[in-house]
């Protein structure tokens, strides 16, 4: 959840397989894309859009949000100009968990995530993403103006959430079943 930039007071959320926005005072939602039509796998605008278990989301930059597609394995923008998706980081719907750790890749879009569980903006030059693979979670962190991947931890426990501070300082992961949080410098 995080407030929506694009119609201000307003917050952007996800429920079942859509993005949506809400207004607080009216209790209204409107769909933004997706839809409870089906769980997949479709680039495109407004309700023709399909995600598969869609999770934490974040404004990105000014006309975009970010989304964690969890069961597709990949990022994915969602454009608040046109509601049309994109893919951003991973390769959707190519799970692959055969690799030991997310690795270095020149291609956001060429890397091997796992289940995409949690997604956040630590600054305007760094997104951090939680996932599942093998057994394990992990911790990324990814710089945009390179398109570095750094591997910061990862763990025995199923990541949970993650979240920075205001500042970008700190990065905060939580496990599941009440683990405890662990806290990273970035």
């Amino acid at each position: 959840m995080d407030t929506d930039l694009w119609i201000p007071g307003n917050i952007l959320f996800t429920f079942g397989n859509s993005i949506q926005t809400l207004n607080p005072e009216t209790h209204h939602a409107d769909l933004i894309a997706g839809g409870d039509t089906g769980k997949g796998y479709v680039d495109g605008c407004g309700s023709d859009s399909r995600f598969n278990e869609p999770g934490t989301i974040f404004n990105f930059n000014s006309t975009h949000a970010a989304v964690a597609d969890a069961l597709n394995c990949c990022v994915r923008l969602v454009s608040r100009v046109d509601n049309c998706t994109s893919a951003f980081a991973g390769r959707c719907q190519d799970c692959d968990h055969s690799r030991e750790s997310t690795d270095s890749s020149s291609l956001l879009s060429d890397v091997a995530f796992g289940h995409i569980l949690a997604v956040t903006k630590i600054s305007n030059n760094q997104i951090a993403l939680a996932n599942w693979k093998l057994s394990r979670g992990e911790l990324t962190m990814i710089d945009l103006l390179t398109n570095k991947i750094d591997l910061i931890t990862s763990t025995n426990h199923y990541p949970a959430s993650i979240c920075a501070d205001p500042h970008g300082n700190n990065l905060y992961l939580a496990s599941e079943y009440g683990q405890k949080q662990k806290q990273f410098t970035t």
